[in-house]
């Protein structure tokens, strides 16, 4: 676990939570978005080696050798991730640091480990403000009915909440109780209170979830038919982040997906089809991203095993 993040307060306390998440102007609301990519790309890439740099991983290219695609593969990742220091580089002197990038987490171990949702707020520097949902094991339609798993999980030093003029231990920030917390800011359609404003939604599936076609269409259907709705209420753009393939083939009953090249492409083209679905059911400009983070690794599985 890393030290020294900025500890986030209200999980006990529903209004506090709601209120920490304020309205804006529709100007700043702008600048501040423009800002919330350049700094959650720059969190993920500190954190996974490359996430948000959009390179493809394909096993071959037509019209030449395996030698060449892979040179040519190197160029064109090279080339992006370049582009993205500069454009993140030059992005930041545009910054509001007078608001901060408001990021909520949903998913499973994949982020609770690490205790990932401070720590990408403690990269943030007093920019970010994150919030989650997180259980272990969990999938993308498992987590709205089971909700938040991490009672035990969060109680460490980082997540300590403390009364500021006792400086006593009054409970630990595990975060919002359940998906529809995080995002309605209140569990049903009768309540008065006020729709928490976001700015990111990342999220997660089970690793396998989608790779196969039955339970990739059971998150895709969640997707369209429970996230959406409450995405939209929150004005909120979701990015999926792209797990990665075991690194031991064939674990956890996954020997049909294949090596670890294969396993990476079928997770790779399982996040497209959740990108693609639940696009469909959002405006434009709430267009959901993919931060490819099994790229990341598979890239790291193919030029260094001895860190894999």
């Amino acid at each position: 676990m890393a030290t020294g993040f900025k500890i986030s307060t209200g999980h006990n306390n529903d209004k506090a939570r709601i209120i920490g998440f304020k309205t804006h102007s529709t100007s700043r609301r702008a600048a501040v978005r423009k800002a919330a990519y350049i700094v959650v790309f720059i969190g993920f890439v500190a954190l996974f080696v490359t996430v948000f740099i959009q390179f493809q991983v394909r096993k071959t290219i037509s019209g030449v050798t395996t030698s060449q695609a892979e040179k040519k593969e190197d160029q064109i990742f090279t080339m992006q991730a370049e582009e993205a220091i500069k454009v993140t580089s030059n992005g930041l002197q545009y910054q509001d640091r007078n608001e901060k990038v408001r990021i909520a987490f949903i998913g499973n171990s994949i982020l609770y480990f690490n205790d990932q949702p401070r720590f990408i707020e403690m990269l943030g520097n007093g920019t970010l403000q994150q919030d989650s949902c997180l259980r272990g094991g969990a999938t993308l339609p498992s987590i709205l009915k089971t909700g938040n798993g991490m009672s035990t999980k969060f109680h460490t030093d980082n997540a300590k909440i403390i009364e500021e003029d006792t400086g006593e231990v009054v409970g630990y920030d595990i975060g919002a109780p359940t998906v529809y917390t995080l995002l309605r800011g209140f569990e049903d359609n009768s309540s008065t209170a006020r729709i928490p404003e976001l700015d990111y939604v990342v999220m997660n599936d089970y690793t396998q979830a989608p790779t196969r076609k039955n339970s990739r269409s059971e998150t895709i259907a969640s997707l369209v038919d429970d996230y959406a709705p409450i995405l939209k209420s929150a004005k909120a753009t979701p990015v999926f982040l792209m797990t990665w393939a075991y690194h031991v083939e064939g674990v956890n009953n996954s020997a049909d997906l294949g090596n670890t090249s294969q396993f990476t492409q079928l997770l790779q083209e399982g996040y497209e089809y959740y990108a693609e679905a639940l696009g469909a059911s959002l405006p434009s400009h709430q267009k959901p991203r993919i931060a490819p983070v099994g790229l990341a690794f598979y890239r790291v599985y193919k030029e260094n095993k001895r860190l894999w």
